[in-house]
């Protein structure tokens, strides 16, 4: 029977903390409890935890000290803030050094729980960054395919297959970077026949048409002009390895034959040429088409599709591999540390929450440029959310966001994701937004929401004004002097 995960409230007032307790119990979460910042940094050195709820308010401590002890102790721990209206921006200060997410109090148990269930399944991936990488990965050569999924272990298995038994043509197939590249090399490296030749790769797409016929069989002099002497070509090249015909679902229906006669009988002769070559190389063919419709529609040929399709090796996109997503940031991570020198070790949960969300259309290759950028502009051992450059996953921009909840909900809208990440959008709307959720978040107190926003009393009022934001009447409770 597996170990419950393990959640520690720090909170001084007793109501609250039984509250969440009881709730959490009930949702099978092994609970402990703190009224006080000494108590807490207590049971955080002796023990350890998946997820820590902490008021910033405790009696003896300021949760800003607390929450910097839990993240030295376990630099991946998500840490859910809890926090009154008028001290919002300690809690966006306390994100910024690391915590997960914030509620305000007053706030639902069930958006709370909600929040929590899916802070634990990022510390529980999140840990896929350290250990995955020496156990969720396998190393074929100097190529590694992180296979922390149930369907890029089954890809694994199937490379060792097909490197065990050279099979002289594989057909890969999966979306534009997903990695079938990577798989390729793999397959290469696996077959102890091929592995000490050479790896030639080619896009027969980034080749012009009247010269790819050339490029793969080669020619002879004077086979065209400019055929000064006698070339060979990559098929040659690749002679006791692998050739990698990259987008092959784009090559001409011309090319496509000779292709398939060379596949037949393992001879061609080069453009001009009357001689007969032989080789012994594997084919290893990709593409992102759908070939079956492209035989339907007359692009390609349906007896080079079916030679090729002996052996085919699916690659899911990264969207339905989940899994893999929190080790491979993990691998890049590491490997982009240690080219660029630089200390990042480590992402922080509430950037591996806005990795899990991304839906990824261009899958491995958008993962790997995004935690290459990442690398580069984080300035210490800490990967954030600023530094994923990250749309927040919600929106594309102000419209799509959805508004700031009431009081008793989380909070935060546009204003929480931008204070965290860097999106592109309109600046007048954003600045309406911003107003305008900085005062509901402040209860209608000019004052507060200006220090949220960086602008005085009188330039909020002015602002509200001009957006025809209704405040509060004279009078009205609000959250503190205004």
């Amino acid at each position: 029977m597996s170990e419950l995960p393990r959640v520690l409230i720090v909170e001084d007032e007793e109501t609250i903390r039984w509250s969440v307790a009881e709730r959490l119990r009930a949702d099978d979460l092994a609970v402990e409890e703190a009224a006080t910042g000494r108590a807490a940094i207590e049971r955080l050195e002796k023990s350890r935890f998946d997820l820590v709820i902490l008021d910033l308010k405790l009696p003896d401590l300021n949760g800003m000290t607390i929450l910097r002890r839990a993240l030295e102790l376990a630099p991946d721990l998500p840490v859910i803030i809890l926090t009154a209206y008028g001290t919002v921006a300690g809690a966006v200060d306390a994100m910024r050094v690391g915590a997960y997410d914030y509620r305000t109090k007053p706030f639902s148990l069930e958006d709370l729980a909600a929040v929590i269930g899916r802070a634990l399944e990022v510390s529980r991936l999140g840990r896929d960054v350290r250990a995955g990488q020496d156990g969720a990965a396998e190393t074929f050569g100097s190529t590694t395919l992180v296979s922390a999924s149930r369907a890029m272990r089954a890809v694994c298995d199937l490379v060792r297959k097909l490197g065990a038994a050279d099979v002289a043509t594989v057909l890969i197939l999966g979306e534009s970077g997903t990695g079938k590249g990577a798989v390729a090399h793999a397959i290469h490296a696996a077959n102890p026949k091929r592995t000490g030749h050479p790896f030639v790769s080619v896009t027969c797409t980034a080749i012009p048409e009247s010269l790819l016929e050339s490029e793969l069989f080669g020619h002879e002099r004077g086979a065209f002009t400019d055929a000064r002497q006698s070339k060979p070509g990559l098929i040659e090249t690749a002679n006791g390895g692998t050739l990698f015909l990259d987008e092959i679902g784009d090559m001409p229906l011309a090319l496509q034959g000779k292709l398939l006669r060379f596949l037949e009988d393992r001879k061609f002769k080069r453009v001009g040429g009357t001689r007969d070559l032989d080789v012994d190389l594997r084919i290893a063919a990709a593409t992102n088409c759908d070939l079956e419709r492209a035989v339907a529609d007359g692009r390609f040929r349906s007896d080079l599709y079916y030679r090729l399709k002996v052996v085919p090796v699916v690659i899911p996109p990264l969207r339905a591999r989940v899994e893999d997503i929190a080790p491979l940031a993990g691998h890049f991570m590491q490997a982009y540390a240690r080219e660029f020198k630089k200390p990042a070790r480590i992402i922080e949960p509430g950037a591996l929450d806005v990795l899990l969300h991304h839906p990824w259309p261009g899958n491995v290759r958008e993962l790997r440029n995004v935690m290459e950028r990442a690398v580069l502009f984080s300035d210490g051992e800490r990967i954030t959310r600023r530094d994923l450059l990250l749309d927040p996953p919600r929106t594309a921009g102000v419209a799509a966001v959805a508004p700031a909840h009431a009081p008793g909900g989380a909070g935060g809208g546009l204003l929480r994701e931008l204070l965290l990440t860097r999106a592109g959008v309109d600046i007048k709307a954003l600045e309406q937004s911003l107003v305008k959720q900085a005062l509901e978040l402040t209860q209608g107190n000019c004052s507060e929401a200006g220090r949220l926003l960086g602008l005085s009393r009188e330039q909020v009022k002015y602002r509200a004004e001009k957006f025809g934001i209704a405040l509060p009447p004279q009078g009205a409770p609000r959250s503190g002097p205004d």
